[in-house]
C-alpha cells in the first residue's frame, strides 16, 4: 500500500505506480475522497481494480483520429477556456504542425515513441527547442482531455527538451531617451508609458482614463485588446502600478475627451496592433536604433528596475508574472552582489607554518 497523510494539508493520498500486462508503466496520483486511511486504502485497491478492468476491457472497435478529436477540443474546450491569443497560438500550432503529423493517427494510436520522431524531425528543420516543447504541450493537453472524455487510458510522456536561457534584449538609457525624443503625438506618450510602467501592448490599448488617479500617482491594469477584442490582462489578475513625476507630467497635457481610451485614432476607436507598430519603427529609424517591438519596452522597463536595485518580487508584482520564475530572467542584470553576506562566515584559512591559524572577525550586522 502507498497511502500516505501530507504533513502540510493533512490529507490522505495514495500514490503508486501501476505496471500493465504489456509492459507500460502508469504514476497514478490521486487524493482520498473519505479522509482516514481505511479508507484511502480500500480507494487504492479500486484504483488497481479499474485499471486491470480497463486492459482486460475490449479495446473500442473505433477511436477518434487525433484531426477529428482536436477539431473538437478546439471548439469546446480552447475557445472557451484561452484567451484570444493563446487560442490563435494553439490553431497555428495544429493547423503548421500537429495536424500535418498526427492528423490521420487515431487518438489511442498515438504512442511515446511517434512523439519523439516529431520532436527529432522538427530540430531537423531548425525549430528551436522552446518551440517544440510548445508543440508538444499542445499535444498532450489535447490527449489529457481525451483521456478526462474516457477515449484513452494515459498520455505518453516525454521530457521536455533542454533550453538555452533567453536573452534579454533591452534599450539602455540613452536608447530609451533617444526613442522618446524621436516618437510625435500620442506615440511620444505611449512610449514613455510602456517605458515607465511595463505595460503590455494589449494593456496600453485597453487602457482608459478612469483606470488612471493622477492625483495620487497611480493607474489599474482592468484590462487589454487583442486584435480589435476586449479581454482580462495575461494572468487574468488586475494590477496597481505606481507612475512617476515624468509620466505625469506626459499624461496631463495628452489628457483628451474625445474617448474614454487613453490612445485612440481621430475618431476616438481604440487603436489596432498593427497600427502601432509602424509610429514605433519610424521612431526607431529617426532616433538611430534598430527596429523593435513594443514588447521589447516592457523587457527596458524590467531590465531597468533590476539594474537599479528593486527586488526581484516588486518587480514580479509590476509585471503581472504568475510565476517568479518568469521575472527571474532578468535577476542577472542586477549588479549588487551581497559580499557583506559572506564575509559573515568563520575563517577558512589555512594554519600557517608556526601553527597559528589567522582568525578574521566576522562583521556584525
Amino acid at each position: 500500500m502507498t497511502v500516505y497523510r501530507r504533513s502540510d494539508t493533512k490529507k490522505w493520498f495514495i500514490e503508486f505506480v501501476y505496471h500493465h500486462p504489456d509492459g507500460r508503466k502508469q504514476m497514478v496520483r490521486r487524493v482520498s475522497p473519505i479522509q482516514t486511511r481505511r479508507s484511502a486504502e480500500h480507494y487504492e485497491q479500486q484504483l488497481r481494480q479499474t485499471l486491470m478492468d480497463r486492459y482486460d476491457r475490449p479495446a473500442p472497435k473505433k477511436s477518434p483520429t487525433f484531426s477529428l478529436y482536436a477539431e473538437k477540443f478546439m471548439a469546446e474546450c480552447a475557445k472557451v477556456q484561452n484567451k484570444v491569443s493563446e487560442f490563435e497560438s494553439k490553431q497555428r500550432i495544429l493547423k503548421n504542425h500537429l495536424l500535418p503529423a498526427f492528423g490521420r493517427k487515431p487518438l489511442n494510436r498515438i504512442t511515446r515513441d511517434d512523439i519523439k520522431v516529431y520532436r527529432v524531425n522538427k530540430l531537423k528543420e531548425n525549430l528551436n527547442p522552446k518551440t517544440i516543447n510548445n508543440h508538444i504541450t499542445v499535444l498532450t493537453r489535447i490527449l489529457a482531455e481525451a483521456v478526462e472524455s474516457g477515449l484513452i487510458d494515459f498520455v505518453p510522456r516525454l521530457r521536455r527538451l533542454k533550453m538555452a536561457p533567453p536573452r534579454i534584449d533591452f534599450l539602455t538609457a540613452e536608447e530609451a531617451l533617444a526613442l522618446v525624443d524621436a516618437a510625435d503625438g500620442q506615440w511620444k506618450v505611449m512610449v514613455q508609458l510602456a517605458l515607465t510602467t511595463g505595460l503590455r501592448q494589449g494593456e496600453l490599448l485597453g487602457l482608459q482614463w478612469q483606470d488612471i488617479n493622477l492625483d495620487r500617482r497611480f493607474l489599474v491594469v482592468r484590462r487589454a485588446i487583442f486584435r480589435g477584442r476586449v479581454g482580462t490582462p495575461k494572468s487574468h489578475h488586475e494590477r496597481i502600478l505606481p507612475l512617476n513625476e515624468d509620466i505625469i507630467a506626459a499624461l496631463i497635457p495628452h489628457k483628451h475627451g474625445k474617448s474614454p481610451q487613453v490612445f485612440c485614432d481621430k475618431n476616438g476607436n481604440p487603436l489596432s496592433d498593427n497600427l502601432c507598430k509602424w509610429p514605433l519603427y519610424r521612431a526607431c529609424a529617426k532616433a538611430g536604433i534598430r527596429r523593435i517591438s513594443w514588447h521589447l519596452l516592457r523587457h527596458t522597463f524590467a531590465s531597468h528596475l533590476v539594474q537599479a536595485g528593486v527586488n526581484i518580487l516588486e518587480v514580479q508584482r509590476y509585471l503581472g508574472h504568475s510565476d517568479v520564475r518568469t521575472t527571474q530572467r532578468y535577476a542577472h542584470l542586477n549588479p549588487d552582489i551581497r559580499h557583506d553576506a559572506v564575509e559573515k562566515l568563520p575563517s577558512y584559512r589555512p594554519t600557517l607554518p608556526d601553527g597559528v591559524v589567522p582568525i578574521r572577525k566576522t562583521k556584525e550586522s
